[in-house]
């Protein structure tokens, strides 16, 4: 007669004995063995323990492990852990959502573990320093923790160990959502609707404090007697061309400066997703310029705003210099991008309108266009000489 198949319940499966004792897949053992005979202490789930098949009344104490199929072993110290962690274990994978490698022993989906891996993918950001700092950060906090057990109750503890101002937290929180919405998602780490729900943060941005142009006339002079040279150029052309970001400055290079044509290249420039741009330079900044090649040639290569011995600017150059400037005339408050853009800015619009002053900083731009023509707009240089000749009108 042929033979019949077991019956199959999910993961349980049938014997067929006469006993009808279903086999679950998974069990718990334990080290402890017989006091009496030294002999195994074997899982009887019906009674609810390890046993000795000798002496059915000794029972383990400790001890006990927990296997599920190849890669799933944990420890634990009590039998009814043991047994919640397998029951637990086979429901999950009955539903379909189990996942192995969730338990074992080298967390593969530990925090630590894949935020390092995210930051790797992330080397070639400018901001690079600021996602690293805000990824460690978490890394301290987090540790091995599984991706998958972190909540939104957990990031509002992580975000109270931060000693940062709100718009900073935000930043930070900006950057872990980046890693939990692109990297665990693409990666196939998570699905979307395992996503966490994270906390939004409150905060206000501050007003930068401007100056009118006659303190800016001061504040340059100052840096042109008591800092050298093309310090002082460095701080005018970015008060003179409100395209230029401080970033964009120090990565000029002797390459990038067209001495026929009066324009300087920016590769990459702050802020922007655009590849570069190009600024049209007025005569007299030029002439410094050819003044100061002269002066200390260079290679094409190298970097034009450098020191002296060769050595590539600091992020903090242009900075220091316009703080021991205010200090010294006793400004309060205005830092360099405030003092020099922003107020030039603000300068513009009051006497020649919104619309001049946007085209002027390159805020208002056509997007097709800049596709093909990054060269800075005939208006922003009509507003470049606003600047110079109201400075030699009041000079």
């Amino acid at each position: 007669m042929r033979q019949k198949k077991p019956l199959t319940f999910c993961n349980s499966v049938y014997n067929g004995s006469q006993s009808g004792e279903i086999s679950m897949k998974g069990n718990i053992y334990t080290d402890q063995k017989c006091p009496v005979c030294d002999g195994k202490l074997v899982h009887n789930e019906r009674k609810g323990g390890c046993f000795c098949k000798d002496h059915p009344k000794i029972a383990a104490t400790a001890r006990f492990r927990v296997k599920y199929g190849r890669e799933i072993h944990r420890r634990f110290d009590d039998y009814q852990t043991a047994i919640r962690f397998l029951t637990g274990i086979r429901f999950r994978d009955d539903e379909g959502t189990l996942d192995t490698k969730d338990y074992r022993a080298d967390c593969p989906y530990a925090f630590d573990r894949l935020a390092y891996e995210y930051l790797k993918e992330k080397t070639h950001l400018k901001s690079y320093r600021h996602t690293e700092r805000f990824m460690e950060s978490a890394i301290e906090f987090f540790g091995c923790t599984n991706v998958k057990a972190i909540k939104g109750p957990d990031f509002k503890r992580f975000l109270k160990t931060l000693k940062y101002k709100p718009k900073t937290k935000d930043n930070c929180m900006a950057v872990i959502k980046n890693f939990f919405r692109w990297y665990l998602v693409e990666e196939e780490i998570l699905q979307p609707y395992q996503l966490p729900r994270f906390p939004k943060i409150e905060y206000e941005m501050g007003w930068r404090k401007l100056v009118d142009w006659e303190t800016q006339d001061k504040i340059l002079e100052h840096l042109k007697e008591t800092e050298t040279l093309k310090t002082w150029l460095a701080v005018d052309m970015l008060r003179t061309y409100t395209t230029l970001r401080p970033g964009d400055i120090r990565k000029i290079r002797k390459c990038d400066i067209d001495f026929k044509n009066h324009v300087i290249t920016i590769y990459h420039p702050t802020k922007l997703k655009d590849k570069w741009k190009v600024v049209r330079i007025l005569p007299e900044h030029m002439q410094i310029i050819e003044q100061l090649e002269k002066q200390y040639p260079s290679f094409p290569d190298v970097l034009f705003f450098r020191h002296t011995h060769g050595k590539p600017w600091g992020h903090s150059r242009m900075y220091d210099a316009w703080k021991r400037a205010c200090n010294a005339l006793g400004i309060d408050g205005v830092d360099l991008y405030g003092g020099t853009r922003h107020s030039t800015t603000t300068e513009l619009a009051k006497s020649y309108g919104e619309t001049a002053a946007k085209e002027a900083t390159g805020h208002q731009t056509n997007k097709a266009f800049n596709r093909y023509c990054q060269v800075q707009g005939e208006r922003a240089y009509q507003m470049a000489q606003v600047v110079r000749s109201r400075k030699k009108k009041h000079g």
